[in-house]
């Protein structure tokens, strides 16, 4: 048995510098982990504030550009969910932000326990994964 993945929750999308500086330090640390323990893939949620999403989205891509190439060198993987008060929440525009950066190491990752939220209750879970594409290495089941 191996492990899949880390799940991590850090708020690198802000809503302020500081918080922002803080917890891309945490990232690099638990990239270290990850490596060390041959972990190969770490998911995370986007964070952030819903109420500036324009901040948030500004935070969290400074926060990418930071970590992508320390990402691709240890040839670790990232896989994005969305999460309920998230700055983003819905499937489709997480999908959007993942392929937005056209980096091999970063995914998407659905999680079947709030698919409810992510496409406003529609609970279409076929375009969900569809949308995804190719960027869906991983759906987590709960028994909600």
């Amino acid at each position: 048995m191996e492990i899949a993945f880390f799940i991590v929750v850090y708020r690198w999308s802000g809503p302020t510098e500081e918080q922002r500086q803080h917890v891309v330090a945490n990232w690099k640390r638990i990239i270290e982990i990850a490596v060390d323990v041959g972990i190969p893939a770490i998911n995370s949620g986007f964070s952030g504030d819903p109420n500036q999403q324009e901040i948030c989205n500004g935070m969290f891509c400074k926060s990418m550009e930071e970590l992508l190439p320390i990402i691709e060198r240890e040839s670790l993987r990232i896989e994005l969910k969305s999460h309920p008060y998230d700055f983003v929440e819905l499937n489709d525009e997480v999908c959007d932000i993942v392929k937005s950066f056209r980096a091999k190491n970063l995914g998407y990752v659905c999680s079947a326990s709030h698919g409810f939220f992510y496409d406003q209750g529609n609970r279409d879970v076929r375009h969900m994964l569809k949308c995804a594409g190719n960027d869906l290495p991983h759906v987590l089941l709960a028994d909600t």
